[in-house]
């Protein structure tokens, strides 16, 4: 007889520091089937993961996960490395041992446990027999010090960071407290400039858990529960449209996001310059738990540190039901009186969107501006805050060209006047060589 352990992963997913959604409780429970140590990711007040899709669904954020994609990589003090049976890991992977309360995550590979199956309730099993942990055996006869020591606390992480410095708390008489850290560096395994995802939808965002498990008799290690409480180190952007659906065939497919921030030069307020920065580079520390978290100093990428794009594959139209979600460094903006602008560019396959408030003859719509700060928390401190930027309106276009990447290009009245897209003798069209089109 074996029982199978199955973990919820808990992650408060929140709207934006100025605009909060509230969530509502669904978590639902059913059991993983697996061998060895298993983990079944669900929320605490709804179905949310971390790769997989996000939609807004009366103002909640149901997550989807995607087996074989979705992977998570994890560390634990007292768990054991499972070598016989469908086990086979002989190099003690997800194997930490700790000194003082210090963690050693060096001499040790993490173990990679991967989603199995595509659903909204993410469950996750070893990804080979050579990742394989189970939790350690505890004995009728063991005392509250036995049973402390063979309880398990698990660091797992998931995207571009890995865990790089972890310290338990202890004790008054040295003994690890299970499931509690006195400190967590995270490092980054790459930067967020660049950000490639399948679909719309799809968020590519680093996350963090800590953990605490134990078996309580005496079949295998997969009879307990252990929680999995996911957080998000980095704020999460959301961008979406309005009106693009009567447009769809037109435009064709999203491409990609960019966004850009610009503030006005301190010595000449009549220029711009970049803005806050919002890309980090690879291999920089960030600090999630400790007496001052945050990143590391030189963190930023070396160059348009202040942009951040999000690739998006595919080639479907673009719905006004779909959103982009972008990862990007926490900004900010409380020594910013008049705060900065946001440059936001859409790319269609046909047509390019740009919201940009430093041109001398931006239109108010154009004009985005943010005093406000970016972070993983929302002005309440729940954690995994999605902030919302003002959505791209077409309504707001009188005309729009269309198919500019070819020699055909295709005008669209939208809300103006025939009359207005001739030449001064009506016998001309003018192609953008009036500031009435964008082109």
């Amino acid at each position: 007889m074996k029982k199978f352990l199955y973990c919820a992963a808990v992650v408060a997913l929140a709207a934006a520091c100025t605009q909060e959604d509230d969530l509502l409780n669904n978590a639902p429970s059913s059991q993983a089937q697996g061998q060895g140590l298993t983990f079944e990711a669900t929320l605490a007040n709804n179905n949310v993961g971390t790769k997989g899709e996000l939609y807004e669904d009366n103002k909640t954020y149901p997550f989807f996960w995607y087996a074989e994609q979705d992977r998570i990589n994890v560390f634990g003090l007292n768990l054991t490395a499972v070598t016989t049976g469908y086990g086979s890991n002989s190099t003690s992977k997800g194997i930490a041992t700790q000194t003082s309360g210090t963690w050693d995550v060096t001499t040790n590979q993490p173990a990679s446990y991967k989603a199995t199956q595509s659903q909204g309730q993410g469950r996750f099993t070893a990804a080979s027999d050579a990742d394989m942990l189970e939790l350690q055996t505890i004995e009728a006869t063991d005392d509250a010090a036995a049973i402390n020591s063979k309880t398990a606390t698990i660091v797992a992480t998931y995207g571009g960071v890995k865990a790089s410095a972890v310290a338990s708390k202890l004790t008054p008489q040295g003994a690890v407290v299970p499931g509690e850290l006195e400190s967590l560096e995270l490092t980054t395994d790459g930067s967020n400039a660049n950000q490639d995802v399948d679909r719309p939808n799809q968020v590519d965002a680093p996350m963090w858990s800590v953990s605490s498990a134990s078996r309580d008799d005496n079949y295998s290690s997969v009879g307990e529960k252990v929680n999995l409480e996911l957080t998000r180190p980095f704020p999460v952007l959301r961008f979406t449209t309005t009106g693009v659906d009567k447009f769809a065939k037109d435009f064709g497919a999203l491409k990609s996001v960019v966004l850009e921030t610009k503030q006005k030069d301190a010595t000449d307020p009549t220029q711009w310059v970049a803005g806050s920065d919002l890309a980090y580079a690879t291999g920089k520390k960030y600090t999630v738990i400790g007496t001052q978290t945050g990143f590391e100093t030189n963190w930023a990428e070396t160059s348009d540190a202040n942009k951040v794009t999000v690739n998006i594959a595919s080639a479907e139209d673009w719905s006004d039901a779909n959103s982009v979600y972008m990862t990007v460094a926490p900004v900010d903006r409380s020594e910013l009186t008049d705060g900065e602008v946001l440059v936001v560019t859409y790319n269609f396959e046909n047509i390019t969107f740009t919201l940009d408030g430093t041109k001398k003859d931006a239109k108010d719509f154009e004009k985005l501006v943010s005093k406000s700060n970016w972070s993983a928390f929302t002005a309440n401190g729940l954690p995994n805050a999605v902030t919302k930027i003002i959505p791209l309106d077409i309504n707001n276009y009188n005309y729009l060209v269309v198919n500019q990447s070819g020699s055909d290009k295709t005008l669209i009245i939208n809300k103006g006047k025939v009359a207005d897209v001739f030449n001064a003798t009506k016998d001309k069209v003018v192609w953008g060589e009036t500031s009435n089109y964008l082109l």
